[in-house]
């Protein structure tokens, strides 16, 4: 709401309106959601927040290589507002563990195929590359099947309810690791 404020005050006059009259109607949780970032526990949260807490640890490093099997997601942002995003993974003893991510700004992600050679370098033993298959990064996905790679296209609205299903009870499992990421976190909540 500060950054409405500051941005739109017009708009932060109607959000402020909206604030009261959900606050009157009893939706305390929704609205520190909505419009403070307090990722308070809802009933609308798809992943439990204590177990969101729970796959971030200090004790877990941002890896700079590793020659273990690994998959390689790329996350493709938009024009106005999401951010793409490179992510290495790998199974080690059963547990998903997030190893390395590269986060581009909205527009700013020009160098993505030459960033993506250089993570192969790094992290050479990569198994396929799964982007997310959307058209803003249709042209992307056609650039990496022409240099040779192993790409596995994952279509968001067909594979939504398995994928994240999965991956929610991995989660509640504990078999989902990652280094501290405040960003991430703050997502998934």
């Amino acid at each position: 709401i500060d950054a409405i404020r500051i941005e739109n005050p017009t708009q932060y006059a109607s959000a402020m309106k909206d604030i009261k009259s959900m606050r009157e109607d009893g939706k305390k949780d929704e609205v520190e959601r909505a419009y403070y970032c307090r990722f308070v526990k809802g009933e609308q949260s798809y992943f439990d927040p204590e177990k969101v807490d729970g796959i971030f640890s200090d004790d877990i490093s941002k890896y700079d290589s590793y020659t273990g099997e690994c998959d390689i997601g790329v996350d493709f942002g938009g024009q106005v507002k999401s951010r793409t995003v490179i992510t290495v993974s790998a199974l080690i003893d059963g547990t998903i563990q997030r190893l390395y991510n590269k986060v581009y700004e909205v527009g700013e992600d020009k160098n993505l195929i030459t960033d993506l050679k250089v993570v192969m370098e790094k992290f050479p033993n990569w198994q396929r590359i799964i982007p997310d298959d959307c058209p803003a990064g249709w042209h992307r996905i056609q650039e990496m099947r022409d240099l040779g790679w192993n790409v596995e296209p994952m279509s968001f609205r067909t594979w939504k309810i398995k994928k994240f299903g999965a991956f929610r009870s991995m989660m509640n499992k504990g078999l989902v690791k990652s280094y501290k990421d405040d960003n991430l976190k703050v997502e998934m909540k």
